[in-house]
């Protein structure tokens, strides 16, 4: 099933054994080599501090549920040390922005789409320029169009080809009709 990373903010998560709420989802932290959902932060609700859901602890999750086993399944920065660079920093994608690979701008991410299987991610939704919003508002990139993410400039950075792409596929509109 494909999620979007923004339908899950504030989703409970639910403990499988107990079928207690244990927190809500914040956000979504991904593993840019990989193009994987490596954790959700969390709002656990026996705690004034955030938590992390190792992606590896989700049993199923959808727009309206993430269950885990137990509250166990919940960590702590502390426990992570392995990943502290995408603690510290973590990898978003949201707001992010979107270029080809020379450079010319497509927008940012406002959105992406991961199956909730593999966690990896699938599509990247993109609000298009300020310009490009007078033909067309947003783009919907594959994640097999990704060359790179540069995480310290916030940008994703996709093939060139793919700016001929959205034009010629801009221009296959059907005609108005009057």
């Amino acid at each position: 099933m494909q999620v979007s990373a923004r339908s899950l903010t504030n989703v409970p998560i639910i403990g499988f054994s107990t079928n207690e709420k244990l927190g809500l989802i914040q956000s979504v932290i991904i593993d840019p080599a990989k193009m994987k959902v490596l954790f959700l932060t969390v709002h656990a609700t026996n705690s004034k501090t955030h938590a992390f859901l190792p992606a590896s602890e989700i049993r199923e999750i959808t727009h309206r549920h993430c269950i885990i086993d137990s509250q166990t399944s919940l960590t702590t920065s502390e426990d992570l040390v392995r990943h502290e660079r995408l603690i510290v920093d973590p990898v978003l994608l949201l707001r992010y922005k979107v270029v080809t690979h020379s450079s010319h701008s497509l927008g940012r991410c406002y959105d992406f789409v991961f199956d909730s299987h593999t966690m990896a991610l699938t599509k990247i939704y993109v609000q298009a320029t300020h310009w490009q919003r007078i033909f067309i508002n947003h783009h919907i990139i594959d994640v097999s169009d990704v060359l790179r993410i540069k995480t310290k400039q916030h940008v994703i950075v996709v093939r060139d080809a793919l700016l001929t792409e959205l034009k010629e596929a801009k221009n296959v509109l059907p005609a108005q009709t009057s």
